[in-house]
């Protein structure tokens, strides 16, 4: 049987600790370039994944399918409680603004009176903006995409978004085809005021997070491409 040199040993020792640090160096590698790329991220099998009921993946959320509402009677919320308000189709329904905080929360794909109606709002840079498509019963496919330079990212079939200006992240691709509706940010107390046969969306599980300071220097104010959003 050969004998095996000292050297030799140590050679091949060395080289079975080098491998996994080697797997580890190109892992942290692949991640940073989908961290600092999220285009590239969005045309990767995990990402797209977000858009499927019940997955998730590291780079996005998946949107909130037709959520559960409460009644003006049922709902606990209280009069400076901060909404956006919606009147479509012949109906109206508010939604907790403090409800959205979170990324896992940042979409809420709805459909008010056979109109899809989704309803996105990033909490950091406080902007709402509330998209539609063609009457269906079912509600529009749009996600949380990421965060960019503290704005979110919208993720819909075709691409990766800006949520405040509707623009593709990809600059060779065309911008959201969704028509943006107008919408208020307003207290719980006028909204239901205005709106006696309003429900209101709470969050996810039915109950209402604490409540945030209403900020009147909310981003629906500023100009934007298509329908602007009013209060």
């Amino acid at each position: 049987m050969p004998l095996i040199s000292p050297y030799s040993y140590s050679v091949r020792l060395l080289s079975l600790r080098a491998i996994p640090i080697l797997v580890s160096a190109v892992s942290i590698a692949v991640g940073m370039v989908y961290l600092i790329d999220p285009q590239r991220a969005a045309n990767s099998p995990r990402t797209a994944s977000a858009l499927m009921p019940g997955m998730a993946s590291p780079f996005g959320w998946p949107g909130i399918d037709n959520p559960h509402t409460e009644g003006i009677a049922s709902a606990q919320l209280r009069a400076g409680d901060e909404v956006i308000g919606i009147s479509a189709a012949g109906g109206a329904r508010a939604y907790l603004v403090s409800a959205f905080a979170g990324p896992q929360h940042h979409v809420v794909n709805d459909v008010l009176f056979g109109k899809p109606i989704s309803v996105t709002h990033c909490d950091l840079q406080n902007c709402t903006r509330v998209f539609t498509g063609a009457v269906s019963a079912k509600p529009l496919a749009l996600a949380c995409g990421g965060m960019f330079k503290g704005g979110l990212l919208l993720s819909a079939p075709g691409g990766i978004y800006v949520q405040e200006t509707g623009a593709s992240f990809n600059p060779d691709s065309p911008d959201l085809n969704l028509e943006q509706i107008p919408f208020v940010v307003t207290t719980w107390a006028d909204w239901k005021r205005d709106h006696p046969q309003t429900d209101v969306y709470v969050g996810d599980d039915g109950e209402a997070p604490e409540s945030v300071t209403p900020s009147r220097e909310h981003i629906a104010d500023r100009p934007m491409p298509g329908p602007r959003t009013e209060e």
